[in-house]
């Protein structure tokens, strides 16, 4: 009998020895899993989230510049354009006239300058006659 209780309770040693191992393991697995899961999550997450900013910034960057870039340069283009259209426009305009009121005014008084030496002669060879 005594042998018995013995061996009753070296098995309910062992057998408690033997949950208070399978309850340290578990909650050793348990802990870990919990552990890995979240720091997997909020590894990923912050990764995830830093990746996202970053590839965000650039292309907001990178499409802010060419859109600045396009809208710069077709401003630029067209201000130009209409400047030195303008410009032409003035200076042609003004060379045109200037040419044309030169050119007027030299055919005219040769012209002019023709037709008076021709009376001139008309009315000397008259006074001429006259005077005859």
């Amino acid at each position: 009998m005594q042998k018995s209780v013995i061996s009753l309770v070296s098995i309910i040693t062992t057998f408690w020895s033997c949950t208070i191992r399978m309850s340290t393991a578990i909650t050793t697995c348990v802990s870990t899993a919990i552990t890995t899961c979240v720091s997997t999550a909020i590894t990923t997450f912050v990764s995830t989230a830093i990746t996202t900013c970053v590839s965000t910034a650039i292309t907001t960057c990178v499409s802010t510049a060419i859109t600045t870039f396009v809208s710069t340069a077709i401003t630029t283009c067209v201000s130009t354009a209409i400047t030195t259209c303008v410009s032409t426009a003035i200076t042609t305009f003004v060379s045109t006239a200037i040419t044309t009121c030169v050119s007027t005014a030299i055919t005219t008084f040769v012209s002019t300058a023709i037709m008076l030496s021709t009376i001139f002669k008309h009315l000397k060879l008259i006074i001429k006659l006259n005077n005859t």
